[in-house]
C-alpha cells in the first residue's frame, strides 16, 4: 500500500512539473516582445511613383495584431517598424498613395514566422497600380491586365471601337489639369463600358486639378453609354453628354441588381424613350448626392431620371431643365410603379417630379 502511494504522488508531481514547464513554454511564445521592420522604397522610384510629391504608405499586419502605419513617403529608402509583436506567423501589405489619394503601388509579403524576442526584416515587392492610357486598344488592355483598385489614367482622347467590359474593379481618370474624350469611332453604336455584375467602375475624381473624364456620344447610337450591372461612380469631373439613344438610359443604363452612385460630375444633352439620362430597372439602386442632370429628354417617361427601383436622392444635386416634347409632359424625375423606395431629402431637387399610380413619395 505504501509502495502505491509513492508511486501515485510521484506520477502527480511529474505531471504537475509537465504543465508548470509547458505553462511556461506558451507564455514564452505569447509574449509581445518581438519586432518586424518593412523595407520601403523612396519617392523617387518611378517605377512605383509618377511625381515626387507628397506621398504616404500605408502598412499592414495579416493578422490584424496591429492598427496599420502610415507613414510619408521620403526621398529615400526607409522603414516602417511594428514593436510588441507576438511570436507567430505573418503577412505585411504595403500600399503607396500620391497626393490625391491614388493608389499608386501596392505588395503583400510572402507569410513568414517571428520569433520570440527576435526583430524580423521583411521587404515586399510592389506593383504599379496606375497606368497611362493613350488609345482605346491600350484602355483594353490594361483593363484585362489590371487587378482590383488600379487606376487608369487617361492621357489622350479615346475611339471606341468595340465595348469594353469592366471586370475589375476600376478608376478612370484624366491627368491633371487636362480633359480627355471617350467617344465612339466611326460605324461602332454599342454601349462604350459596361460594368459586369459584383465590379465598381469609377469615373473623374480629380476634383482639385480638373481635367474631366468626358464620355460623349453621337446621334442614332441607339444605345446608352453605359450599361451597368454592377456599380458606378460618378464622381467630380466626370461628364456623360450629347448621347442619343433608341431605347431606354441616354446616358446610363442600370440593370436589375445594378448600383448608380453620382457624388459629381454631369450628364446632359441626352435622350432616349425612358430616362434621357438614367433609366434604372427594377430591383436597382440610384443615390445622388452630387453633381448636375440637365437638358436631357424622353419621348415617353422621365426626361432626367427614371426609376424603377429604389432611389435615393440628397445632398445638392442640380436636377432640373430636362424636358420632353411637350413642356408640360416633362419630368426631371420619374418614380415607376416597379420603384420600391423613393427618399428625396434634397431641396435643390426642382419641378417636375413624376409619381406613377401606387408610389407614394
Amino acid at each position: 500500500m505504501a509502495n502505491l502511494l509513492k508511486k501515485i504522488l510521484k506520477w502527480t508531481f511529474g505531471a504537475f512539473l509537465f504543465l508548470c514547464f509547458s505553462c511556461s513554454d506558451i507564455s514564452d511564445g505569447e509574449s509581445a516582445d518581438s519586432s518586424i521592420v518593412v523595407s520601403l522604397p523612396g519617392k523617387s522610384d518611378r517605377s512605383i511613383f509618377a511625381k515626387e510629391d507628397a506621398q504616404r504608405f500605408v502598412i499592414s499586419l495579416s493578422p490584424e495584431t496591429h492598427s496599420p502605419l502610415e507613414i510619408e513617403a521620403s526621398t529615400a529608402v526607409q522603414s516602417a517598424k511594428f514593436t510588441g509583436v507576438k511570436a507567430g506567423r505573418y503577412t505585411v501589405t504595403v500600399k503607396a498613395f500620391d497626393s490625391d489619394g491614388t493608389k499608386s503601388a501596392q505588395g503583400k509579403s510572402e507569410e513568414f514566422s517571428v520569433r520570440v524576442g527576435a526583430e524580423t526584416q521583411v521587404r515586399v515587392s510592389l506593383r504599379c497600380c496606375v497606368k497611362d492610357i493613350e488609345t482605346w486598344e491600350e484602355l483594353v488592355r490594361a483593363e484585362g491586365e489590371a487587378e482590383d483598385g488600379d487606376t487608369l489614367v487617361l492621357k489622350g482622347d479615346l475611339a471606341a471601337n468595340s465595348t469594353l467590359s469592366v471586370s475589375k474593379n476600376l478608376s478612370i481618370k484624366s491627368e491633371r489639369g487636362v480633359s480627355r474624350n471617350v467617344f465612339r469611332s466611326e460605324g461602332f453604336s454599342g454601349e462604350i463600358f459596361r460594368v459586369e455584375s459584383g465590379k465598381t467602375l469609377s469615373l473623374g475624381g480629380n476634383a482639385e486639378s480638373g481635367g474631366e473624364v468626358i464620355v460623349e456620344g453621337n446621334e442614332n447610337a441607339k444605345n446608352p453609354l453605359l450599361l451597368v450591372l454592377g456599380t458606378l461612380n460618378l464622381l467630380e469631373n466626370s461628364v456623360l453628354e450629347n448621347n442619343e439613344s433608341s431605347t431606354s438610359g441616354g446616358a446610363v443604363y442600370v440593370s436589375s441588381g445594378g448600383v448608380l452612385s453620382m457624388s459629381g460630375g454631369e450628364i446632359s444633352g441626352n435622350s432616349a424613350v425612358s430616362g434621357g439620362a438614367v433609366f434604372a430597372e427594377p430591383n436597382s439602386t440610384v443615390r445622388i448626392t452630387g453633381g448636375t442632370i440637365t437638358g436631357n429628354s424622353a419621348s415617353a417617361s422621365g426626361d432626367g431620371i427614371y426609376a424603377g427601383g429604389k432611389i435615393y436622392i440628397s445632398g445638392s444635386p442640380t436636377i432640373d431643365g430636362n424636358h420632353a416634347t411637350d413642356e408640360e409632359d416633362a419630368s426631371n424625375l420619374y418614380i415607376a410603379v416597379s420603384c420600391t423606395q423613393a427618399t428625396l431629402n434634397s431641396r435643390e431637387l426642382k419641378k417636375n417630379i413624376t409619381v406613377a399610380h401606387g408610389i407614394k413619395n
